[in-house]
């Protein structure tokens, strides 16, 4: 009788441990398949970081481009009204000399 117990034991714990290890497996085989997913996810989210931060950099570029045209154009701008400003002021010498040219005509015409 303990022989037939023992028997029905060891028959339960071979099954036992073969549903285990079916079990382990399964599992061990999920997780691998996660991890791959995961991994697989990951690489993606890097080509996307690379990506982005390559745009970051296109982007930084051109900001400092238009950063130095603006700077150029300012500069320009500057110029522009310097020669504009020296145009008016001798316009307004001009226009007094000859204000004072017909000044002088008038009087002595006048005369």
């Amino acid at each position: 009788m303990n022989a037939v117990i023992y028997d029905i034991w060891q028959s339960r714990l071979e099954e036992t441990e073969a549903n285990a290890t079916k079990t382990t497996k399964k599992l061990t085989q999920k997780l691998e398949q996660r991890i791959a997913e995961m991994e697989s996810s990951l690489d993606a989210e890097h080509r996307r970081f690379d990506e982005a931060q390559k745009a970051a950099r296109k982007q930084e570029r051109r900001v400092s481009e238009l950063l130095s045209q603006l700077e150029e154009e300012q500069r320009l701008k500057a110029q522009q009204q310097d020669s504009a400003d020296q145009l008016q002021q001798k316009l307004k010498t001009f226009k007094r000399q000859v204000e004072e040219a017909v000044s002088e005509l008038c009087e002595h015409f006048a005369d």
